[in-house]
């Protein structure tokens, strides 16, 4: 069908009329009907009527009755064009209230947050803007908060329960922040704070760290558990920036800042932080690349036994030779690959030459000793893993039985249910369990029950914490017999001073691991060399050398009688143990040097 026939099947339009047009046709009608009723009913008058008397009266009759036909037309002309300006005048209201409404609706979309209620980030915005035009001397901090791995809420207990805990911490913010601060609710997870005149940064992370202590706790929607921890940056005005959007950006690389070192902590901007991030969006490009390019290599760390003082087993600890920067920290690319799906690539990596190194220790001889792994977050809740692990234990044919899964205190408990059934179908397989960084907020005591492991480790700055301190030797005493008590062995990470090994030892925890015995070390290396104490004893013996056989060291070299010396000291103590170059650091006397036999 053509356009034109579609045209001819249209309602035809009628032409809108004006109002003075439409007035003039009702007067016109009116005097065309008027003069037909005068005409028309004199004529019918004279025919039916003949007497003069009778005719007068029906001529006032039929006045009368064109003044009411007339008026009845008129009223009802007046009352339907009434009804309609009424009919447009109420829709023209309702349009109004319907305008007003989406402009309230709007407003309130645009400055506060649909879900907490909150001012929003544009409202923030404002009020920082305002304070810079009318108070440009006047300085202010800038807090940026964000909940730490909240998406995994929505992810393992439903976004209901995610609006539930926003909600809640929001209530805990508006109740904590002080009445002159300005708090908004930027986006899901993220919250702003403005405070003016602030000057006293102690002062203002100890507001902080109350906030902290409020909202880092085990939440609960229902059944299900959850505990959180928040991290935040900050920055000041004018120092850090002299615009919103400089100080949002700074305070943003502060908050990544936070992130990076651990989470749950507050990280004040600094200029040197700039150069940090760029670096780690460039490790987080070349971390996609490290394995393609077999840059990563494993390292392991012994772990001794507080009865015998033997290695019981290691961990296993993954490395990144950079070819252009060096050797990279994990505590950088292991939080980067932790958030994208490339921590599972890197998981996969050190299952697989694990498993393969743990054969080759197997044929030669160390069969009883364990091996240690760290299993990510998202390795650990995918199905894919599980199975994959279990075909590598087959493939390489050893014990499950030797290889001890470790998780962080934190993967643990921010999901109990799911961790659960996780480490049950691991125990199924075989592995042995454990718990890595217990006590970095004493929050899991109540949930060791229910969490199907075997062995606990106590997180290394904790440890340090505990030289010194009796308050922190309480809480460890108290940590290991409950652990003992549930049938689990205590191993304390992060040893490195004979007070810390004192102490643990005193309070009867089963293993140790740290710098105090040995650093990590490659493969090759770590059943090879001796243990820290007995380089801590040579250093005893060659500290008691007497101080004439230095006279010979120069600055060029040693004398020959101090390397005889040296070298019959290492033959009687430990020459069985040493293997290539020996570092000795005469530390007493702050000399060092090397001797090769």
């Amino acid at each position: 069908m053509s356009p034109h026939d579609v045209q001819r099947h249209l309602p035809k339009k009628e032409p809108m009329l004006s109002a003075e047009m439409a007035t003039f046709r009702i007067f016109l009608i009116y005097i065309a009907i008027g003069v037909l009723w005068i005409l028309g009913s004199d004529k019918l008058l004279h025919l039916i009527v003949t007497d003069p008397d009778l005719f007068l009266k029906a001529e006032i009759w039929k006045g009368w009755f064109y003044v009411f036909v007339s008026g009845l037309v008129f009223a009802w002309i007046i009352l339907k064009r009434i009804r309609v300006y009424l009919h447009y005048l109420n829709e023209y209201t309702v349009a109004y209230e319907k305008i007003q409404q989406m402009e309230e609706d709007l407003y309130q979309a645009a400055y506060f947050h649909t879900l907490t209620k909150l001012p929003s980030r544009l409202a923030i915005k404002q009020v920082i803007l305002d304070w810079i035009e009318n108070s440009p001397e006047e300085p202010f901090a800038f807090v940026y908060v964000d909940l730490d791995d909240f998406k995994h809420v929505n992810e393992t207990m439903g976004y209901e329960a995610g609006d539930a805990m926003l909600k809640g911490v929001a209530d805990v913010l508006r109740e904590e922040i002080q009445e002159s601060w300005f708090l908004s609710h930027s986006a899901a997870d993220e919250f702003l704070i403005f405070v003016p005149n602030a000057v006293d940064d102690e002062a203002l992370i100890t507001s902080i760290d109350s906030i902290r202590n409020k909202v880092e706790k085990m939440w609960e929607f229902g059944n299900q558990q959850f505990y959180l921890t928040i991290s935040t940056g900050i920055t000041h005005y004018p120092e850090d920036g002299t615009s919103y959007l400089e100080l949002l950006q700074n305070a943003d690389i502060a908050l990544s800042a936070a992130k990076q070192t651990g989470k749950s902590r507050t990280v004040m901007y600094h200029p040197t932080l700039k150069n940090d991030t760029q670096r780690l969006i460039e490790l987080t490009t070349e971390i996609r690349h490290a394995l393609e390019r077999e840059e990563l290599f494993m390292e392991y760390q012994p772990i001794i036994n507080m009865a015998t003082k033997q290695i019981e087993g290691v961990e296993a600890l993954v490395r990144w030779a950079h070819p252009q920067k060096g050797l990279i920290s994990p505590m950088e690319f292991i939080p980067l690959a932790e958030k994208s799906q490339i921590i599972t690539s890197i998981d996969t990596y050190v299952f697989t030459h694990v498993f393969a190194q743990k054969r080759i220790w197997d044929d030669q001889g160390f069969g009883n000793l364990y091996v240690t792994i760290n299993m990510s977050r998202k390795s650990l809740s995918s199905p894919s893993m599980l199975t994959e692990i279990e075909q590598l234990v087959h493939k390489h044919g050893i014990e499950a039985s030797s290889i001890h899964i470790e998780i962080t205190e934190t993967a643990a408990i921010s999901h109990v249910n799911l961790t659960v059934r996780t480490l049950q179908a691991l125990k199924k397989i075989g592995f042995h369990l454990v718990m890595d960084d217990f006590g970095t907020g004493y929050s899991s005591l109540t949930y060791l029950e229910k969490l199907p492991v075997d062995v606990i480790k106590i997180d290394r700055d904790f440890i340090w914490r505990v030289a010194g301190r009796e308050k922190n030797k309480v809480i460890l005493k108290s940590i290991i017999e409950l652990v003992h008590s549930l049938g689990m062995s205590v191993i304390a990470e992060g040893v490195e001073t004979k007070e810390q090994l004192s102490v643990i030892d005193e309070y009867g925890c089963d293993a140790v691991q740290g710098f105090y015995y040995s650093r990590p070390k490659s493969p090759e290396r770590v059943f090879k060399e001796p243990l820290g104490p007995l380089q801590k004893e040579l250093f005893l013996f060659l500290d008691s050398v007497p101080r004439n056989a230095y006279n010979g060291i120069t600055k060029g070299g040693v004398s020959d009688a101090t390397i005889q010396y040296v070298h019959f000291i290492l033959r009687d103590l430990c020459a069985s143990y040493f293997r290539g170059s020996v570092h000795l650091c005469l530390r007493s006397h702050r000399i060092q040097f090397h001797s090769y036999w």
